[in-house]
């Protein structure tokens, strides 16, 4: 009896998992207006930020950031641009974090391997439908990725890291799988801007 109940509860896993992969793979262009809040540990508000997001499968995606203060983030698929008008800094970085590092390549990944990575939950509720991600590796930057659903559209995504801090993104005037213009992924460098590439040269190769 213990084996079966074990089995059938393996199976459901495995169901909501796919579940979700389907979802988001169905996800091959999304575009919102977005509100980020962030909690401390005791759920007292520290910062909000509002902004726009925009993605592309696979690993294209703008996030931009408008109050209170400017920034971008952008990958062409390949490399990853923070450009921070405030410091008049970019930082370039090469597209190869882990997903179970940073959670918004679940969004912009091709066939992320959610089941390898993560046990999942589903949570049906008023609001809508949400997945809880729990990572497998205890030594990511996050302790728990909550994804929602309403009227089967992207609408909020919840970190939670490993000292108890809540980010909440909530995503308005959503548009799915609409034609992209491909040069919103092309980051745009003023040339009084101090430039930090940290991406790897031929010589590191061959080291």
């Amino acid at each position: 009896m213990f084996a079966e109940t074990a089995s059938k509860q393996l199976d459901n896993a495995d169901s909501i998992s796919n579940e979700l992969s389907s979802r988001l793979e169905s996800i091959r262009s999304f575009e919102a207006n977005f509100v980020q809040q962030r909690y401390a540990a005791n759920r007292g508000s520290e910062e909000t930020t509002s902004g726009q997001f925009l993605l592309k499968r696979p690993d294209q995606f703008l996030w931009q950031t408008f109050t209170p203060f400017a920034q971008t983030v952008v990958s062409n698929g390949e490399a990853l641009w923070t450009i921070d008008d405030d410091l008049e800094q970019v930082i370039i970085n090469p597209l190869d974090e882990e997903v179970q590092n940073a959670p918004i390549l679940l969004l912009v990944r091709d066939q992320a391997n959610i089941k390898k990575l993560f046990t999942v939950e589903k949570q049906a509720i008023e609001e809508g439908d949400f997945y809880v991600l729990h990572p497998l590796d205890s030594s990511g930057n996050f302790e728990r990725v909550r994804i929602g659903f309403k009227d089967n559209v992207l609408n909020t995504l919840e970190l939670y890291d490993s000292l108890g801090q809540l980010t909440r993104v909530t995503m308005t005037n959503s548009r799915q799988n609409q034609i992209v213009d491909a040069t919103k992924f092309s980051a745009e460098i003023p040339e009084d801007y101090d430039v930090v590439d940290m991406r790897p040269t031929v010589a590191d190769d061959l080291d």
